[in-house]
């Protein structure tokens, strides 16, 4: 798989896991300690993210770090 295509399809699982849980950009970039724009950028797959930042992630939408990379689509 392309570098570019997985970031974009994972950008799009965590904006669902996100919209699943109702958690809005801002909640979560708060809870991340990133910008907003960040969030947004994840989201696109425009973002290439560290493991720390990950995990704040995965923290924040209260979900495991390994379920971030599965999506049941």
């Amino acid at each position: 798989m392309e570098p570019q295509l997985f970031l974009k399809q994972f950008g799009q699982h965590v904006k669902n896991l996100r919209l699943e849980k109702n958690i809005s950009i801002q909640e979560m970039a708060k809870t991340c300690s990133i910008s907003e724009l960040k969030i947004v950028q994840l989201e696109d797959g425009q973002l290439n993210s560290s493991l720390p930042l990950l995990m704040n992630i995965a923290d924040a939408l209260e979900v495991e770090l390994h379920e971030l990379f599965v999506s049941n689509a």
